[in-house]
């Protein structure tokens, strides 16, 4: 094989499809992946850059329709170079039978190599609060972040200011913390500060003072707790371990519960 592959974010209206061993796109599939669009868990497609000139899709067809469809100008691939004909059809074979999805840190990567501006400016506010994006698996790392995932999820969600906001309140909270920068307690500071922060009862001071008591072990602990007696997602369960903390002794402005039918007030 002639390339072990790049990422890259190619043009969409580039990108072909080759008959001669692609299956029949199927129009039920991509109407329900234009329904529940999700920008990153559509992954990357798998192209080659023929000798030719032309660039094909040996995995992602279906994807590559929703991008289309969705108006996405740009589309993140892994590309191969020069592959053969044959080639290309044992790589389609390969993914469409042992499928290994690339890792959300591998897409993030690709897109800043693009200058994609969500990506780019995520990269900027994770920099302005003091931390930054994390490719390495090495190292004792206590302000590399890795759950790119999250935090484009926080970013589009609710943009510069709501990620901002996110990412000081962690710092304040546990400084030099690493297990802080992990994916379930972003998004569990985010869903807490969405709940509460129009609430004119939140004092964010004293938030970020009762975090500080809370080492980061104790609240996930906490949340894995939450998980067992009312299920939900993780994220869910980690605000609701912020909410019982911000709430302990606190006899009067006590944030409501707003994370289903147990109620952490009645403690």
């Amino acid at each position: 094989m002639k390339s072990e592959g790049s990422y890259e974010q190619i043009p969409v209206e580039s990108l072909k499809i080759d008959r001669d061993y692609q299956r029949k796109l199927m129009p039920g599939k991509v109407k329900a992946m234009v329904k529940n669009y999700d920008r990153q868990a559509l992954g990357v497609l798998v192209v080659n850059r023929r000798k030719d000139g032309d660039t094909v899709v040996l995995d992602g067809q279906h994807r590559l329709e929703t991008l289309r469809i969705k108006g996405v100008p740009l589309a993140p691939c892994k590309v191969y170079e020069g592959l053969s004909k044959t080639e290309e059809a044992r790589i389609f074979i390969h993914f469409n039978t042992q499928r290994a999805n690339p890792k959300a840190i591998d897409i993030f990567k690709a897109q800043l190599g693009s200058n994609d501006p969500a990506a780019v400016k995520i990269k900027e506010i994770v920099e302005g609060c003091g931390y930054r994006i994390s490719f390495s698996n090495t190292g004792n790392e206590t302000t590399g972040i890795k759950s790119v995932s999250v935090l484009t999820a926080i970013y589009e969600k609710g943009g510069e200011e709501v990620l901002h906001g996110v990412l000081d309140i962690v710092k304040m909270a546990w400084p030099g913390d690493a297990s802080a920068l992990q994916g379930i307690v972003l998004h569990g500071v985010h869903r807490f500060l969405s709940a509460y922060s129009t609430d004119e009862n939140l004092d964010k001071d004293r938030l970020v003072s009762k975090l500080q008591q809370t080492p980061v072990v104790i609240l996930v602990n906490k949340a894995k707790g939450y998980a067992k007696l009312m299920q939900g997602n993780m994220a869910t369960n980690v605000a609701r371990a912020m909410l019982e903390v911000y709430n302990e002794r606190l006899k009067y402005k006590r944030l409501p519960n707003k994370f289903g039918a147990f109620s952490v007030e009645q403690e």
